[in-house]
Order: C-alpha cells, then sequence, then structure tokens
C-alpha cells in the first residue's frame, strides 16, 4: 500500500488529533479543527447586532419618508413613491445576481463595490439639509443662482 493510506489502499477514517480537533495524521502538516468554546455567544452577539442594525435601517427609511413628505408636493408623492419602489425593484432583483457573477473571477470585488454603493448612498444622504423645505431641498440649493426679477 502506499504510504499514508490504511489496508488496502483505503483512507484512514479521522482520530482525534493532539490539537482537540479531528486529524489525519500526527505530521506537523496534517489539518486540524481547533475547538471554540465561544463559538455559541459570538454567533449570539452578532445575530443581536444585525437585528438592531435592521431597525436602524428601518427608522431611517421611514425618516426619510417623513423628511420627503414635509418637502414635496402632495402630488408628487404617489408617483415618486412608485419609481422608488420599482427602482428598488430593479436593483434587489439585479444587484445579487452582478454582484454573484462578479465573485467568480473575484470575491473582493463584490465587496469594494459593495462599498463603493454605500459611500455613494452616504454622500448622497449627506446632500440632504438639517431643516428641509421647499427651496432647500439639499445644501447645494444656496449654489445655484436665482433668476432676476
Amino acid at each position: 500500500p502506499r504510504p499514508g493510506l490504511g489496508e488496502g489502499g483505503a483512507i484512514p477514517p479521522p482520530r482525534q488529533g493532539r490539537g482537540g480537533g479531528l486529524s489525519q495524521g500526527d505530521d506537523a502538516c496534517s489539518p486540524t479543527l481547533p475547538d471554540a468554546p465561544g463559538r455559541g455567544r459570538r454567533a449570539a452577539a452578532v445575530a443581536a447586532a444585525l437585528y438592531v442594525l435592521d431597525h436602524l435601517f428601518f427608522a431611517l427609511a421611514f425618516a426619510l419618508k417623513t423628511c420627503f413628505q414635509k418637502i414635496a408636493d402632495p402630488g408628487d408623492i404617489a408617483p415618486t413613491a412608485a419609481v422608488a419602489f420599482a427602482i428598488n425593484h430593479i436593483a434587489a432583483v439585479f444587484l445579487p445576481a452582478a454582484l454573484g457573477y462578479l465573485w467568480i473571477p473575484s470575491p473582493d470585488g463584490g465587496f469594494v463595490l459593495a462599498a463603493c454603493m454605500a459611500a455613494a448612498s452616504l454622500g448622497l444622504a449627506l446632500l440632504i439639509p438639517r431643516h428641509p423645505e421647499k427651496g432647500n431641498e439639499t445644501i447645494l440649493s444656496g449654489l445655484v443662482a436665482t433668476p432676476a426679477e
């Protein structure tokens, strides 16, 4: 039989190694799976953090809709909401597929592209003034020249 194989050339079953995990042999190159006693607590903490972030994002979306209602004409709200819903739906369908295809050649590329989109979204959100009103819908409103009377 070849070295490292059991009787009849079969791979021997895994056995308990020195690192406390499963091991194929006693040599230094054998893979081991270390025990992780705090894994359950870490998973619960991550789940709790994600739960809080989900509620935070929901509150921010609610605040954005409230801001929009303060500055928009009532007749513009329904068509704008319909367009926003359509854009959101397209993004929810297209982005996972596009980022999945990007994942194949470059796993890091998907995260970089998503981070760039998040940074662009943050930049656009920062253009909303603290006290929006008609004529002051963005912090760039003051830079636009007003027509002479």
